[in-house]
């Protein structure tokens, strides 16, 4: 939970620093972070969750992700939608295909309840393989699914101007340098 509320101010500086930038100019990926686990050595790269969708279209879904040297295969997802909700479920469609999303916590961060902005996020874990069809995908849409309700977000290279578009290709070549694969 600690991580998860981490990323959670991370956010929010991330969506300060993105209505600061002037329009037109391009916002460099924030929350970008690699670290060495002193626990186990580890080689650890961090995107904190920025806006996935366009906020000019009202979507307010959140992605973030993280990968571990000591597992390569995998990515963890952070994701989430702005106010108290609880998530049950993320569904991912990489141009009309669905990746196989599973849950990585058990339960939903709901963030402080004294901030100004409270943000619902959860983790989830997808394949190597999937996270670089995420990145390279035209028309990626992200959904997050609550007992009631679902909020979904569209993002990807057929949809400019969605800050999560950016950290996507940053977090990508980022790790595929970690992982001695060419960009």
């Amino acid at each position: 939970m600690r991580v998860v509320a981490r990323l959670l101010l991370l956010l929010a500086g991330c969506v300060l620093a993105a209505c600061a930038t002037p329009s037109g100019e391009p916002a460099a990926p924030a929350g970008l972070q690699v670290i060495k686990d002193d626990y186990d050595g580890a080689t650890i790269v961090r995107q904190a969750p920025v806006v996935a969708g366009n906020l000019a279209e009202g979507d307010w879904n959140a992605l973030g992700f993280e990968w571990k040297s000591k597992l390569p295969n995998r990515v963890l997802l952070v994701a989430g939608t702005r106010g108290v909700f609880r998530i049950t479920n993320l569904v991912v469609e990489i141009d009309g295909e669905a990746a196989a999303v599973k849950t990585a916590s058990e339960a939903t961060d709901y963030g402080d309840p004294g901030a100004g902005e409270r943000w619902s996020m959860r983790l989830f874990e997808v394949n190597w393989a999937d996270f670089e069809r995420i990145a390279a995908g035209r028309t990626v849409r992200l959904k997050v699914v609550g007992p009631n309700e679902m909020f979904a977000t569209t993002f990807g290279g057929e949809h400019a101007g969605a800050p999560v578009n950016a950290t996507l290709a940053s977090f990508r070549t980022t790790v595929r340098r970690l992982r001695g694969e060419p960009d």
